[in-house]
């Protein structure tokens, strides 16, 4: 029988959190890329991390952010994998990937190549954005995939 994960990103505040988990949410994403309008910051994300329960994962949301600030973000609050939500290559995938799970974000248009997932071995998981020019992550639907162990 699969097991369903919920994935709940755009967490800003502790109350946020915990109604999100409340209603079932066994991940939260914390979303570290400044231009975004849920946007947090290290010191904010420092504050809830703590309150989480150890059965809810922490999951760190970048664009194009240099893999070295990634892992020590990572690492420093403790997140449990990083969403790579930009245009990065597969060996800034293979390097994060090293020290945490990795989901890897594509914005997918009708014409969206089904192979450069190929490219991503080692990815944990892949997320399918709605594609909008010139923005990343805002989306109306997005669909993760992984397989669990």
């Amino acid at each position: 029988m699969a097991m369903i994960r919920v994935k709940i990103c755009g967490i800003t505040n502790p109350a946020d959190a915990l109604a999100a988990i409340k209603v079932g949410a066994n991940l939260l994403g914390f979303n570290f890329y400044a231009k975004s309008p849920r946007h947090i910051t290290e010191a904010e994300v420092a504050k809830i991390r703590p309150q989480l329960p150890k059965k809810v994962e922490a999951v760190g949301i970048f664009v194009n952010a240099p893999p070295a600030e990634v892992a020590a973000l990572s690492k420093s609050l403790k997140l449990d994998a990083a969403q790579l939500h930009g245009d990065e290559t597969p060996e800034t995938v293979a390097e994060l990937a090293r020290s945490l799970p990795v989901f890897k974000a594509f914005r997918v248009e009708p014409d969206f190549p089904l192979g450069i997932l190929d490219e991503y071995p080692e990815a944990f998981a892949f997320l399918f954005d709605a594609a909008f020019t010139g923005q990343y992550g805002q989306r109306r639907v997005a669909v993760s995939f992984w397989q669990a162990a």
